[in-house]
């Protein structure tokens, strides 16, 4: 399941939780869930280059935009621990 299949689904739980004890207070004009799906990931790889020229490693852009390449989005990357092991 993606990532941002994830994320809608953990929304979604828990806007109808807030909604079933809350009712009163008006969840559904008050409350909006949101999950940040990409995090620190997707800074480092949306520009391999400069995620290896920042490591001091300029010889891993061509590494590292393959594991970007990979993947359809960075979140993927690690969704599994043994994701990026395949790469190294």
């Amino acid at each position: 399941m993606s990532g941002h299949r994830k994320a809608e689904r953990i929304e979604r739980a828990v806007y109808e939780d807030i909604a079933a004890a809350t009712p009163d207070l008006r969840p559904d004009i008050r409350f909006i869930p949101y999950l940040q799906v990409h995090k620190y990931e997707g800074l480092l790889f949306s520009d391999s280059d400069a995620f290896a020229q920042a490591l001091g490693e300029r010889n891993l852009a061509r590494q590292l935009g393959k594991i970007r390449d990979a993947f359809s989005t960075p979140e993927d990357i690690n969704d599994d621990p043994n994701n990026w092991r395949r790469f190294c």
